[in-house]
């Protein structure tokens, strides 16, 4: 593709493996995006750094997008996975994963986002989208996942041996989702999405009125006041959302937070 990638699966090829757990490539510098999945289903992408070496000392992204999906038969696709060693090190641009016209049931697990300027995971390419009362599908257009509500931020604190977490999900009635937490330095220029550590996985169940509370505290012996957290969910179809707000870390103040979803009438 005359330098505007480094790989491209294109015009329905499927199921092919990029890296596996634990084994994965270096891939970066391109003009455009690293690696571009374009109609093209049900393909993985595991354990590889891409847009920096495996030392993550050396810059290999773009002013762009390190991994793209577009093309609306782009679906089923694994960007990292839950098992040890499946999640890619997506460094160095000014987006981690876009989606643009995507399919649907595309997954983004286990990843890090490492000096990512903007988002790390931005579905319909088009900046952040707002979260919506019950996570209705799109009606019109390619699905880019349905656009997965992400989990509102309602608290984070340091507390002793690691960071106390209150949060809720709005979404699809009575459904199982796997939540992942991120921890980020203080220093990222964006209100949203910034991911550079995955410090915590947890699975949550929304109840008849849409809603998940999630409180819970994350064990990890380097959390300071000042950095942030963020946090996305995946469903059982497998439908990734963006990385949420980047909420900063308290100093333990806030002992009991509210939750602010009470009924699913609202989203704020």
């Amino acid at each position: 593709d005359n330098g505007l990638y480094q790989i491209r699966m294109y015009s329905g090829t499927h199921h092919n493996q990029i890296g596996t757990a634990n084994s994965g490539n270096v891939i970066g510098t391109a003009s455009q995006a690293i690696i571009v999945v374009d109609d093209s289903p049900n393909n993985s992408i595991q354990g590889n750094y891409i847009g920096t070496d495996a030392t993550q000392t050396t810059d290999l992204g773009i002013n762009d997008v390190a991994v793209v999906i577009d093309g609306s038969l782009s679906n089923n696709n694994r960007v990292g996975g839950t098992g040890a060693g499946e999640g890619n090190v997506i460094a160095n641009s000014l987006f981690g994963i876009s989606t643009f016209n995507g399919g649907y049931g595309n997954s983004f697990l286990s990843n890090t986002f490492p000096n990512i300027e903007e988002m790390a995971i931005d579905l319909k390419s088009d900046g952040v989208t707002n979260n919506d009362n019950l996570d209705p599908d799109p009606t019109t257009g390619a699905p880019n996942n349905y656009l997965q509500n992400f989990p509102e931020m309602l608290d984070a604190d340091s507390v002793a041996g690691g960071v106390r977490i209150c949060a809720e999900l709005n979404s699809n009635i009575n459904e199982n989702f796997i939540v992942q937490i991120y921890k980020s330095a203080g220093n990222t220029t964006s209100t949203f999405g910034a991911g550079d550590e995955l410090i915590g996985s947890m699975n949550v169940t929304t109840a008849s009125n849409g809603i998940a509370q999630i409180s819970t505290t994350i064990s990890h012996t380097n959390v300071r006041s000042g950095e942030f957290i963020s946090m996305l969910v995946t469903d059982s179809s497998g439908n990734t959302s963006e990385l949420g707000e980047n909420w900063v870390i308290g100093n333990g103040s806030n002992a009991n937070p509210t939750f602010i979803w009470l009924s699913a009438t609202t989203v704020p």
